[in-house]
C-alpha cells in the first residue's frame, strides 16, 4: 500500500531538498492504516525515502526506537478495533435479518438492468 502523500516520483510535500530529515506529520495512526501489514508497508516505504513519521495526538517518532515500538503496538490496537467494530455490524445484521427488518441494500437501477441483457 502507498502512502498517499508521497507523490509517484518520490517527492514528499512540503519538504526541500535542504531539509536533511524529511518527517511526515499526521494527527492519529489508526487514520493512516488499518491493519498491522499496511501499516508496515507504508513506514517501509517511508524509511526507503528516509521519511520518519511523526503524530502529533500520540507520543510516535519512527525516528527513535521508542517510537517505532510504540507505533507497532497501536497498530496492533487499530487493527484489533477494526475487526471488533465488523463482529458487531455482522451480528447487529443477523440479529436485524432473524427480525425481518434488514433487507439489504435496494438493488441499482444498472445492476438491474444487467440482469435483463
Amino acid at each position: 500500500m502507498k502512502c498517499p502523500s508521497i507523490t509517484p516520483g518520490g517527492r514528499v510535500p512540503g519538504h526541500t531538498a535542504e531539509q536533511e530529515h524529511p518527517r511526515h506529520v499526521l494527527t492519529r495512526i489508526d487514520r493512516l492504516a488499518r491493519s498491522v501489514k499496511d501499516l508496515q508497508d507504508i513506514v517501509h516505504e517511508l524509511k526507503a525515502r528516509k521519511v520518519t513519521l511523526k503524530a502529533t495526538e500520540q507520543p510516535i517518532n519512527t525516528g527513535t526506537a521508542a517510537g517505532k515500538a510504540f507505533l507497532d503496538m497501536l497498530g496492533v490496537f487499530a487493527e484489533f478495533e477494526t475487526n471488533l467494530r465488523k463482529e458487531r455490524q455482522l451480528e447487529g445484521i443477523a440479529a436485524a435479518k432473524a427480525r425481518g427488518v434488514y433487507k439489504g441494500r435496494k438493488p441499482s437501477r444498472a445492476a438491474s438492468q444487467s440482469k435483463r441483457s
